[in-house]
């Protein structure tokens, strides 16, 4: 924690408290990554079924588990590495001592001490409580509490325009006699997707 920073902080809390948002960059950038491989995933399935549209059940099942698996991998490894960042913020958080702040000109440490004891009745503690309290609170809530700007019952009927396809779809294995083993994945599959993916 550079101190300079940590002047900022102060600065933004004893101002009507500025609210501080979090921005997980990484974690975001992965899920960039995992979107632009679910596109990819979906143009080679497209090319795979229009190349040989008369393959085996079997094999289809197995091109599509081949094809999915990464994006489900790398969602996952998101998620992992978002928890691992709240995880270590809010230890961070709540072991926060101004103190302890790294500074490259060290005179600057003792006038920077002074403005926030000014901004804090007189006591670097008292803004080392803010800071494990009011300002982690605020903070942890605006990285995880956030909502999406459209409910979900709305973005759920959205998703619904793609229920044809799959109809389409489980329509066709149904005509084609494809094994009960291979129609029951595809079902739910379809059915997760349109009301748990597409909305996310």
């Amino acid at each position: 924690t550079r101190l300079w920073c940590v002047y900022e902080i102060a600065v933004a809390q004893a101002v009507d408290g500025i609210p501080i948002r979090i921005l997980p960059m990484s974690v975001y950038v992965l899920m960039f990554v995992t979107q632009m491989y679910g596109c990819a995933a979906a143009l080679v399935k497209l090319l795979l079924t229009a190349e040989d549209p008369e393959a085996p059940p079997g094999e289809v099942v197995l091109r599509d588990i081949f094809v999915t698996i990464p994006m489900f991998a790398l969602a996952a490894h998101s998620g992992r590495t978002f928890a691992n960042m709240h995880a270590k913020l809010q230890e961070q958080f709540e072991s926060f001592d101004v103190r302890n702040a790294a500074i490259s000109v060290e005179s600057d440490r003792t006038f920077i001490y002074d403005s926030i004891e000014e901004m804090f009745d007189g006591s670097l503690d008292n803004f080392n409580n803010t800071v494990r309290t009011t300002l982690k609170t605020a903070a942890m809530r605006g990285l995880t509490g956030h909502r999406a700007m459209l409910p979900y019952r709305s973005i759920l009927l959205l998703s619904m325009s793609a229920m044809p396809l799959w109809f389409s779809v489980w329509s066709s294995q149904s005509h084609e006699a494809v094994p009960v083993y291979c129609r029951v994945p595809r079902y739910i599959f379809g059915a997760t997707l349109v009301a748990c993916g597409y909305p996310l």
